[in-house]
């Protein structure tokens, strides 16, 4: 008999190569399936007690839980929560977990440095540099600000860098629409590093189109990841200077990454193996 026969069954719908290459250890006595991806499994069966997940990725169907009349814990591996809608949650009745802060300081990192690339607009002086032209005309501001805490109105009437940081959840969704564009200042860059469809992405291709907002990066797309033909890569390489797109890397570091996989598999242990309370329980 395999030592593993008793042990609490977990699917896990990312690789082991990934936390293998953190020096990340599996606990020894969860019986763990790895997928590369969603893709790979048809849906969760009523064996698993546990699914374990990345944050960033398509949303999960109410199909893909149909047989999964065991699972117990659902577990993010990051911040999060969205991929499996709230009714399907309820559905299941199970725990849901995730690893809230540990790629925080990276997200502000990029966010300041993308910020900087627009500001200072650095791809149009590379991009002139590299057909031979040298312009040192400077074209930038130089912003310089204390923190303060006011209220979404007030923010959107006084920002030049809008950045957006909040779950996607119900009350999220569309948050920086047309009306919240127009009332940003003349110029002012928008930044996305938390969810696509928070910012209402055809808006803020028109805002930038109109030529009311001064750049855009996005980190973070409605349809992950962003298909070849999607009108943003369009949009984009038409305002090649202006908009920055990156594929949900703001937060993704060697450092956060131990501390959210080393988080996320202490936490399945914890409530599995040792009938403890699980952390970060959002439901």
């Amino acid at each position: 008999m395999s030592d593993l026969d008793d042990a609490p069954s977990v699917v896990c719908l990312r690789p082991r190569r990934d936390f293998e290459q953190m020096g990340i250890e599996i606990p020894a006595d969860l019986d763990v399936t790895f997928y590369d991806s969603e893709r790979q499994l048809a849906g969760v069966g009523p064996d698993a007690q546990c699914v374990v997940l990345p944050s960033a990725g398509p949303t999960l169907s109410r199909e893909f839980f149909s047989h999964a009349t065991g699972l117990t814990l659902v577990q993010y591996t990051g911040a999060g929560i969205d991929r499996i809608a709230d009714d399907v949650i309820t559905s299941l009745g199970c725990a849901v977990c995730n690893v809230p802060g540990a790629s925080a300081p990276d997200v502000a990192s990029y966010v300041v440095v993308v910020s900087g690339i627009l500001l200072r607009r650095l791809l149009a002086g590379d991009r002139i540099m590299k057909v031979g032209n040298f312009d040192p005309t400077p074209a930038a501001s130089d912003p310089l600000g204390l923190f303060e805490r006011v209220d979404l109105d007030a923010l959107l009437d006084r920002a030049e860098v809008l950045t957006v940081h909040v779950p996607l959840t119900d009350a999220t969704r569309g948050l920086i629409d047309a009306a919240a564009l127009a009332r940003l200042r003349p110029g002012a860059l928008v930044v996305n590093a938390a969810r696509g469809g928070i910012v209402d992405e055809v808006a803020l291709m028109e805002a930038l189109d109109s030529g009311h907002l001064g750049g855009v990066a996005l980190d973070v797309f409605e349809h992950e990841p962003l298909p070849e033909d999607s009108s943003i890569v369009t949009w984009a390489q038409r305002h090649r200077d202006e908009v920055i797109l990156t594929p949900h890397i703001a937060g993704v570091t060697p450092e956060a990454s131990r501390v959210l996989f080393e988080s996320a598999w202490s936490n399945v242990r914890t409530f599995l193996i040792e009938g403890g309370e699980p952390r970060h329980r959002l439901k």
